[in-house]
Formats: structure tokens, C-alpha cells, sequence
């Protein structure tokens, strides 16, 4: 395990009796695979690195917040490093079941999807929260942190996304991080409203 911090590292390390190294080189020197599971904000920079040695991972939500991470990812994906990128909901029962029946045209054709996400997003990005939240900011929030999932459903469920946003109405709290979301969202002749990623 490497770890921003010293403590982190050494509770992890003493949960799952592992090895502590000091930077990601040293870990990569001596690894067959990494699981990158770090804040939204530097995972593109670890997964570079990691890049670049060639050495395969499991990459927890590497998405793009500027143009400049647009373009970072968009490297990536053309590079074909072997990485996978979880988002975990496309792997429930229920989720490969409604994939695979609108894929064989068994449930007919989708002219409207409501999305509703429902957490304690408030308390998850507090400032008083025991994780990397606690210090978001801009751009970081409900729409990264479960919005990608909804997103990933939608692509799942729908086949290749060309979106375009109509709308979009956001909550911040005081450190500007999203806490609350509605987004209006066009399909070409298919309306989706990924709505209410509430409080």
C-alpha cells in the first residue's frame, strides 16, 4: 500500500497485513497488478504513472471534471493500457437482467428514463466528514461521485450515449461541492431526466 498519509497507509496495511512503500515507484517496482483508489481529483495522475510501466490495475472512477482531464482520459483510453474502470451498479442482477431483455427488444423501446439517486450527500461532503470529501470543492460533489454512476447505467442500459444537457440545477455547500443535482439530458428522440441526485 502506498498512502498520502502515514496513517492511512498503516491502518490499511494492519487491516489486510500488507507491505507499506514510500511512493508508487517503489510499490510498482515489486507489484503484478494495483487497485488505484484514491480521491477523484489525482487518480488520472496516478494512472499515467502507472501507464507507463505497463502494469495492469483497477482504476476506481477515473473521470474527466476540466477539458484538460477530457483529453488526459481520452489518452488513456487510446493507449490501451490494461486498466478497468469500475462503476460497480452495472454488475447487479438486476441491472444485467434489464440490459440484456431491452437488447433483445423484449421490453420495447425507451422514450424516457427518470433517474433518481437518493444519498445523505450532505453529510458525505461535510466538512466535518472522516474522508477526502470533507474537503471538496468545485466541481466535486454529487455529479462525480454518484452522477458518473448514473451515467455509466444509462450508456449500459441505452447502448453509445450522444448526449446533450438541457438543464441542469445544482445545490453547493459552503466549500462550493455539489451536494444536490438535477439534469435534464437529450438522447436524440430519447428524453432522459437523471433527476433529483438528492440529499
Amino acid at each position: 500500500v502506498v498512502a498520502g498519509r502515514g496513517s492511512s497507509a498503516a491502518t490499511f496495511a494492519d487491516t489486510f497485513a500488507c507491505d507499506i512503500h514510500a511512493d508508487l515507484s517503489a510499490l510498482l517496482r515489486q507489484v503484478d497488478a494495483l487497485i488505484v483508489a484514491v480521491p477523484p481529483a489525482i487518480v488520472l495522475d496516478i494512472v499515467e504513472q502507472i501507464a507507463r510501466c505497463g502494469t495492469p490495475c483497477l482504476a476506481e472512477k477515473p473521470v474527466a471534471v476540466t477539458r484538460s482531464d477530457w483529453g488526459r482520459l481520452g489518452r488513456l483510453a487510446d493507449s490501451r493500457i490494461p486498466v478497468v474502470a469500475p462503476f460497480n451498479r452495472r454488475y447487479a442482477t438486476h441491472t444485467r437482467w434489464a440490459a440484456r431483455e431491452l437488447a433483445r427488444g423484449a421490453i420495447g423501446t425507451v422514450t424516457e428514463v427518470d433517474a433518481v439517486w437518493v444519498g445523505p450527500f450532505r453529510d458525505r461532503f461535510a466538512p466535518d466528514a472522516p474522508t477526502y470529501r470533507a474537503t471538496a470543492g468545485s466541481r466535486h460533489g454529487v455529479l462525480l461521485d454518484s452522477g458518473s454512476h448514473a451515467l455509466d447505467l444509462l450508456s449500459l442500459l441505452l447502448g453509445d450515449l450522444s448526449l446533450e444537457l438541457e438543464d441542469v440545477d445544482l445545490l453547493q455547500n459552503a466549500s462550493g461541492a455539489e451536494v444536490a443535482a438535477r439534469l435534464d439530458i437529450d438522447r436524440k428522440s430519447t428524453r432522459l431526466n437523471s433527476s433529483h441526485l438528492g440529499i
